[in-house]
């Protein structure tokens, strides 16, 4: 079995059944995944002007201000009780979600910009597949490796959320089977919370801000990771 998995994902990257000499080869076929990540970031390829193009982007932008003013609580209130590691760590989330909104306004107000950057770059693809071997084939080098490392990044990214969740749904798991009442933990969350005159840990504050948490993770993976593979 772990032979075989290993054996499809050695396939995959090195798009072993590929047919790299097909004559109708362009930018999107050789990287289809160029416009599935695309999409969720506010541009369409077809029916251009569709006004669902903006619905992924207004829930992640309305989400990602969420968290960066409670961010910003966070930070004010670690440095008035001279909590330095909380509010560091809450500055970094800070600075991390800030990245969402601001990536999500360049591409859309820029949209006729990048879809002009991607035709010009189609043509181009097409020029060189249609030139001598030599040409075509160290061109078809260079744009296999853009092809595994797009993947690499992307499964690491994942893996790093992965390892959110586990850090949290572990102990969480541990607490919810084997847990009894003297021993008084607190269940985690991924990231520190503090509100004024009430207890996040609680219910059903915990289940809302898990739920958000774990929002805020897909967010960031889907935005900031295309984002640098773009």
């Amino acid at each position: 079995m772990d032979s075989r998995l290993f054996k499809a994902i050695k396939a995959f990257l090195m798009k072993e059944n590929f047919d790299f000499t097909r004559p109708d080869m362009d930018l999107y076929i050789f990287h289809p995944q160029l416009r599935l990540f695309i999409a969720p970031m506010g541009i369409f390829f077809n029916n251009t002007n569709s006004l669902l193009r903006f619905v992924w982007p207004f829930l992640s932008v309305s989400l990602s201000i969420t968290a960066i003013v409670l961010e910003m609580i966070f930070v004010y209130h670690g440095l008035m009780v001279k909590d330095y590691a909380f509010a560091t760590e809450c500055f970094c989330y800070f600075i991390m979600l800030g990245i969402i909104p601001l990536v999500y306004g360049c591409i859309i107000f820029n949209r006729s910009s990048v879809l002009e950057l991607l035709e010009d770059m189609n043509k181009d693809f097409k020029l060189i597949c249609k030139l001598d071997a030599r040409y075509r084939d160290h061109f078809m080098k260079g744009q296999l490796l853009i092809w595994q490392l797009c993947f690499i990044w992307i499964w690491f990214t994942f893996v790093i959320v992965v390892m959110y969740c586990i850090m949290t749904m572990g102990p969480l798991l541990y607490l919810s089977l084997f847990a009894t009442q003297d021993e008084h933990k607190v269940r985690p969350l991924m990231f520190p919370m503090w509100l004024p005159k009430d207890d996040p840990y609680r219910t059903p504050n915990y289940e809302i801000f898990l739920i958000l948490q774990v929002n805020f993770c897909i967010m960031y993976i889907q935005t900031f990771a295309v984002y640098v593979y773009i």
